[in-house]
């Protein structure tokens, strides 16, 4: 499915340096992994597993996943690998609501400047349809990461990252192929109450956010999980993995002003460098009691025979810090 050296670590690959998976997702039995190759046919990609061998209800890693790491079970594997764009070939974090993901991507090619960030439906995970219709471009800045969610009133609100500001977009209707608002409430990292939590790089510089997802809590109060590595050239370089919450609100209604405020920061660990948050993460709700965090690894293991992820399920039945 993905064909040597891609993806890969190795001298053909150019170390893997700038190539790497970053955004994920999970969909019932399905991983959303997006993937940017830089040598060779430089191209913007979907990555999708199937979990065969796992519940579409239930986490994979509880109580036990039940197969060693370096021998998954037959059934969880990659089902479907396609290209998204050629010149706009970095696909950063991402976020599905129900069945549409948003991706954003970018390029290095002068010709095609800014970046956009696309929509697919993925009803069938293995055979997704792109969104052609509600294409958003971004102009004057690299779009690396988005959130995206519903309000109360059912509009849908997207927020677009790129190492300097988030800009907001709130969809024109409750239908999302309608398209969202084209200029953005922007706020700036300076704006953030309580700080924006970047900072405190390592050997090889600050490592930036890779992913940031909203989620809702019952009262209907939003937030950012927003997750990096501390380390720019991680995992080349060990940093710590930081998951820092954000709370969001809109003081005069959906669509106005934005404000933003930092609440809490913790360090996650993952299991023998097998993935980390340099190369991104993915929350995923279940329902109202348990919500899983997904992390993705930059490169396939065991040459290219493998890729490794980390699941950390949370619930509310056992509760922790």
């Amino acid at each position: 499915m993905i064909p040597w050296p891609d993806y890969t670590s190795s001298h053909d690959n150019e170390l893997g340096l700038g190539e790497h998976m970053q955004g994920i997702q999970r969909i019932k039995q399905h991983l959303i992994v997006t993937g940017a190759v830089k040598t060779g046919i430089r191209k913007s990609q979907f990555i999708i597993i199937k979990m065969g061998s796992q519940s579409a209800l239930q986490p994979w890693s509880l109580p036990k996943y039940g197969y060693p790491y370096k021998k998954p079970d037959e059934r969880d594997r990659i089902v479907k690998v396609f290209d998204v764009d050629r010149s706009l070939w970095h696909a950063g974090g991402i976020q599905a609501v129900g069945d549409v993901v948003a991706i954003p991507i970018y390029g290095s090619d002068k010709t095609k400047p800014g970046s956009e960030v696309r929509f697919f439906n993925f009803d069938n995970p293995e055979s997704p349809k792109e969104l052609t219709s509600i294409t958003l471009i971004k102009p004057d800045i690299e779009s690396k990461a988005i959130a995206m969610t519903r309000t109360p009133d059912n509009h849908y609100v997207l927020m677009v990252w790129d190492d300097k500001v988030l800009d907001f977009h709130r969809s024109n209707t409750t239908v999302i192929t309608e398209g969202f608002s084209e200029t953005p409430v922007r706020v700036r990292k300076s704006e953030v109450i309580g700080g924006f939590q970047l900072g405190g790089g390592g050997q090889s510089g600050e490592g930036t956010y890779q992913s940031l997802n909203f989620v809702r809590d019952t009262n209907e109060t939003f937030y950012l999980v927003a997750t990096r590595n501390q380390e720019k050239a991680s995992p080349t370089f060990h940093g710590k993995d930081l998951m820092d919450l954000y709370k969001v609100w809109w003081p005069d209604g959906f669509g106005g002003k934005v404000q933003i405020k930092f609440v809490k920061q913790k360090q996650m660990y993952c299991y023998n460098q097998q993935a980390n948050f340099g190369a991104g993460s993915g929350i995923y709700v279940q329902d109202e009691r348990h919500m899983f965090l997904y992390a993705a690894s930059h490169w396939l293991h065991g040459g290219n025979k493998r890729y490794n992820f980390s699941e950390y399920a949370y619930s509310l039945d056992t509760p922790t810090d």
